[in-house]
């Protein structure tokens, strides 16, 4: 569909996307962990899977799953719906296991509230408003 562009004003406008098709990276989200007894068998299976050069991002609920994700081996730890508050604490933990894994900040973040989550440790913030709350322009042809 229409996504790629959607991503591409983004690329356009200064940031940048997780992926611009499935095969760019893993991004392991709550419902494909469902599938797994654990996220280290998660990550052990992609890995297996996967190319060397490509990465891992566990998408995480809370502390426990940080932890894990990041002793797996996972690149990158997505706090999903995380208070700054919490994310500092977890943060903290998660660096001293694996002090260069990747940190991104996702749920809720938008051009409002964006720079609560703006502080030391955070690598990266995610907001889907970018593309899913944008409002479209009214655009007309007339023919005579």
């Amino acid at each position: 569909g229409l996504s790629k562009y959607d991503k591409y004003a983004v690329f356009i406008g200064g940031g940048d996307t997780h992926r611009f098709n499935l095969s760019d990276m893993v991004l392991l989200k709550e419902n494909h962990l469902r599938m797994f007894n654990s996220i280290t068998e998660a990550i052990s299976l992609a890995k297996s899977k996967i190319s060397f050069s490509k990465k891992i991002e566990v998408e995480v609920q809370n502390e426990e799953q940080a932890i894990e994700a990041t002793e797996a081996g996972a690149n990158i730890i997505m706090l999903d719906n995380f208070t700054p508050q919490k994310a500092k604490h977890v943060i903290s933990k998660i660096k001293l296991i694996n002090d260069s894994v990747l940190i991104e900040l996702s749920g809720n973040i938008n051009t409002d509230n964006l720079e609560i989550y703006a502080f030391e440790g955070i690598d990266l913030i995610s907001s889907g408003s970018l593309t899913h709350s944008v409002k479209n322009f009214d655009l007309t042809m007339l023919i005579e």
